[in-house]
């Protein structure tokens, strides 16, 4: 029989159409689709698993900042009283900066607040006491600058200032973000001590109105991060 008489390899042979037309079905075409998924997520496991180790491919930038930096501001004051009460007390405006020399962004505060009160009558003399108001519940942060830049929102005062016993050492969770300051220029506070001063310091034998003369001093401490050379 001739070649071409081969029922098997016959080119209109049932066999070799079925084949073509099952290759062009839904069904083929859809177990392809299934099989190149599966092959995709072998690979992606098969990667994660040799790969996953190793350093991300997106590098992480270091701060700018230092991690510490710390910046005070002394400032000292002698009030002269004669005979005072709540009454005739005017809140005592006290002012301090500090020049910083390498770049400085304050982030946390901390006030102390010391006073020196002398008293004076005939009946017991004259007396020195100190007393160390740890809270600064005295004070009131009515302006901060860093150098011309205001840090307050405002323009604050007696009625809407920051009481400092908020700034104490023990304050946690209160913490500041003011203008970075560049080197030369200086950090200013204004502060106002108010009349509660009158009686943190009032020994036996005396009264508020012996009250002849009170030195208050001032800690202001910030602390933040410094630019990195």
């Amino acid at each position: 029989m001739a070649l071409w008489d081969d029922d098997d390899i016959e080119m209109g042979n049932t066999e070799i159409g079925d084949s073509t037309r099952g290759m062009q079905s839904d069904d083929y075409v859809g177990a392809a689709s299934q099989a190149l998924t599966k092959l995709r997520g072998n690979l992606a496991r098969l990667a994660a698993g040799r790969f996953g180790s190793h350093a991300p491919v997106t590098k992480r930038l270091r701060s700018q900042y230092k991690d510490s930096g710390q910046l005070g501001i002394v400032i000292n004051s002698t009030i002269t009283l004669a005979a005072p009460t709540p009454a005739t007390w005017q809140n005592v405006a006290l002012s301090g900066a500090s020049t910083v020399y390498s770049s400085f962004k304050p982030a946390r505060v901390v006030v102390n607040e010391i006073l020196a009160v002398t008293l004076t009558n005939s009946a017991s003399g004259t007396t020195t006491v100190v007393a160390d108001v740890t809270n600064a519940s005295d004070l009131l942060l009515v302006g901060g600058f860093s150098g011309s830049i205001n840090v307050f929102p405002n323009a604050p005062s007696a009625a809407t200032g920051i009481n400092c016993a908020a700034l104490q050492a023990n304050a946690f969770g209160v913490g500041i973000s003011w203008p970075t300051v560049n080197p030369g220029i200086p950090v200013t506070v204004n502060l106002l001590l108010m009349s509660s001063a009158l009686f943190r310091a009032i020994p036996t034998g005396y009264v508020v109105t012996d009250i002849t003369q009170i030195a208050v001093t001032v800690y202001f401490s910030l602390f933040g991060g410094q630019l990195r050379g």
